[in-house]
């Protein structure tokens, strides 16, 4: 009797917890309200009975849950219905296979041994409720349900952070949290739906700007199940600096050129500012910096400056060659002149190669000419020195009174006057002759 007393004492204490927990619908409220009044009154039915194997159970929100008992009555009986429910009002007990809310996600298994499981699948949060398990006899009044029943409790999972907003070095917690304690489980952490760890809790410390992000949780082995995901916000200065030069390649002097200036930084850069190397000034503010009319001057090594609430930094150097096309001109002028003095002076030379060339062909022809072909109806005449025209004696001073023509000076005269000579002697002339004459004149 004291036993008795005492499961019903723990039953109605249950179904009291239960209630305050919010774990009780209103659809139950009939239900536990019979329970509860059958439990203070401490009816207990010889031969009759119902044991759960848990008196609560946690489980996940989309998971499977099997919810167990066994039962007993008396050997004249024989069962004829069995079934778990959740809602009941004054007239009947409503079977969970009837339930629109489990339609096709309930099964019950039994063996001969009076053991009977109900089998919930895709568990939901609305799930949470007392489920009890009754039987039906061929024998009147052979009706029976079980106090105090099973608590279902069904969680789903939420990321618990120790600060949302921080700034880059701070330190950071995070943990999955439930409503219920899921015993023994493991959780599985992501961020941006990447596997990250399977710790309980996850610590960021130091908190870097890399891990700025969305987080979530799961239990290991429904990785599919996973928590909503909460936004940790990393704020830090600029970083990750970089210059763009607008058009690249050569530049040329009266063109434009814009520098741009980019950034990783959160919050976002709120003031840039351009310098020129070794100048202390700045040149302009502003994510863009734009120089029309570019001169030979603005060449240089430019860089930005970027700052926000948190931090400023420097980017690299960037080169603006400013070619100046004012030196061109001259610089073809000199060029073009060079190439025009040397073609003069190459056709000079040319020149008087040319001239040298025709005045040996000449005296070799002159020669050749004193050496009449024998052959030739042309003969030319020889010269008489003896009727030769005074004013055509060029061995002589033609005008005595001008300088413009001297005596041939025998001892500088040109060897190619000697022609004279070996040609006599080569034609066995006569001494008396014009020819020999000439000849020995000159010797």
């Amino acid at each position: 009797m004291a036993m008795t007393s005492s499961i019903s004492v723990l039953g109605f204490l249950l179904l009291l917890v239960a209630v305050v927990l919010g774990q009780v619908s209103i659809n139950q409220s009939t239900c536990v309200a019979e329970a509860a009044a059958d439990l203070a009154k401490g009816i207990v039915t010889p031969g009759w009975g119902v044991t759960y194997s848990t008196q609560s159970i946690c489980a996940l929100k989309g998971s499977t849950v099997n919810l167990s008992c066994s039962y007993m009555y008396p050997s004249s009986h024989r069962v004829t219905s069995t079934f778990w429910f959740t809602k009941c009002n004054d007239t009947h007990h409503i079977n969970l296979m009837n339930d629109s809310d489990y339609t096709g996600r309930v099964n019950y298994s039994s063996n001969q041994m009076n053991t009977n499981t109900l089998t919930i699948t895709d568990l939901r949060v609305n799930d949470s409720a007392i489920y009890w398990f009754r039987y039906i006899t061929d024998q009147p009044g052979g009706r029976y349900y079980g106090n105090p029943g099973v608590i279902l409790s069904v969680t789903g999972l939420q990321v618990n952070m120790s600060a949302t907003t921080v700034t880059e070095g701070d330190r950071v917690t995070l943990n999955c949290i439930t409503t219920c304690n899921l015993t023994g489980s493991t959780y599985i952490w992501y961020k941006n739906r990447q596997f990250i760890n399977n710790n309980t809790s996850l610590y960021l410390n130091p908190v870097s700007s890399i891990d700025a992000g969305n987080y979530s949780c799961a239990v290991k082995g429904f990785n599919d199940q996973r928590s909503p995901e909460k936004m940790l916000n990393v704020r830090y200065g600029p970083k990750n600096m970089s210059v763009s030069l607008s058009p690249s390649g050569k530049i040329e002097e009266g063109s434009s050129v814009t520098l741009r200036c980019s950034s990783d930084a959160n919050p976002p850069v709120n003031n840039y500012i351009w310098y020129k190397k070794n100048v202390a000034s700045p040149k302009a503010s502003g994510q863009s910096y734009s120089i029309t009319n570019i001169r030979s001057e603005d060449s240089g090594e430019y860089y930005c400056e970027a700052e926000n609430l948190f931090g400023c930094q420097n980017s690299t150097f960037v080169l603006i060659n400013v070619a100046d096309t004012s030196v061109c001109p001259w610089v073809t002028v000199v060029v073009v002149g060079a190439v025009l003095n040397a073609a003069a002076l190459l056709f000079n030379i040319y020149c008087t190669l040319r001239r040298r060339c025709k005045g040996g062909s000449g005296a070799t022809a002159e020669t050749q000419s004193d050496h009449p072909d024998p052959n030739n109806s042309d003969r030319r005449r020889a010269l008489n020195m003896k009727s030769k025209s005074p004013g055509k004696d060029t061995l002589a001073t033609v005008h005595p009174d001008s300088d413009t023509y001297t005596d041939l000076n025998l001892k500088t005269r040109s060897p190619e006057y000697d022609t004279l000579d070996l040609g006599a002697k080569q034609h066995h002339l006569d001494p008396g002759s014009t020819y020999y004459n000439i000849g020995k004149r000159l010797d």
